[in-house]
């Protein structure tokens, strides 16, 4: 409970700190937390003088490998070898690995040195959302490596409460990237019943979800928005009641019309 407890107060400090960043333009703030995720690491590379900055995509991909790297052998946060690390980022370009392990712990400092040969990344939230978005990029609609890391879940010490954190942010990851990766729907139920959580729950918050994403469809300037946020309430339901407020408004303001 007290490393649950910890994580929502990041998320909750990570997405204040997107809010003020977006405050002139509110549709640019994260919808999900892997997404939430990732715009942290590019708050963290914004201030870097330009000259320097290095392409918010090659920092996305360089952070998650290190993330990985820190979690593949026990699925939870833990220090990792600097050669790993090394190793890994040069999988993904063998130019400057050096140079771009020192532009992750100097620049953005989201990884430090813990021993002279040993890396973490700071926030162990933020390793574990990074590691499942590194997972997601290799994987993608591979069962058979999916399968492989699902089994090799349950054989780590402690599985499935001490990697339940991890399997939360890998189940994110999953499924914000599904159809874009294209990711096998038997690996988000399966990640669902290791993590522990109810699926009707899960559908009903991602109901609820839906409907706040549609009751604010109701406010955009364009009609055609409107029209399909309010055929898509109707066909919610009951469920939906939530919304009747906003759509009277909308009935009765000719503008929105």
């Amino acid at each position: 409970m007290v490393g649950q407890r910890h994580t929502t107060i990041l998320l909750a400090r990570l997405y204040a700190d997107q809010m003020i960043a977006t405050k002139e333009n509110a549709d640019l703030l994260p919808e999900n937390i892997p997404e939430l995720m990732l715009s942290y690491l590019n708050q963290l590379n914004l201030p870097v003088e330009a000259a320097k900055r290095r392409r918010e995509s090659e920092v996305h991909r360089d952070a998650e490998a290190v993330a990985w790297m820190c979690l593949e052998q026990t699925y939870r946060p833990t220090p990792a070898s600097q050669d790993a690390v090394l190793k890994a980022l040069a999988e993904i370009n063998p130019d400057q690995t050096n140079e771009r392990l020192d532009y992750l712990k100097d620049s953005l400092r989201l990884v430090q040195k813990v021993e002279p040969d040993k890396i973490s990344i700071v926030l162990d939230p933020l390793a574990e959302y990074l590691a499942g978005l590194h997972l997601v990029r290799q994987h993608r609609d591979g069962k058979v490596d999916w399968s492989k890391l699902l089994d090799e879940a349950d054989g780590k010490p402690d599985a499935p409460k001490a990697i339940q954190g991890f399997l939360l942010a890998l189940r994110d990851c999953c499924e914000v990237k599904q159809n874009e990766a294209k990711i096998p729907k038997e690996v988000i139920e399966e990640l669902t019943k290791k993590a522990g959580l109810d699926p009707e729950e899960i559908q009903a918050a991602q109901q609820k979800q839906r409907i706040r994403m549609l009751i604010n469809d109701l406010s955009a300037p364009e009609f055609e928005y409107r029209a399909r946020a309010a055929a898509d309430l109707g066909k919610i339901g009951k469920a939906a009641k939530p919304a009747i407020p906003r759509l009277q408004k909308a009935l009765n303001d000719e503008s929105e019309v």
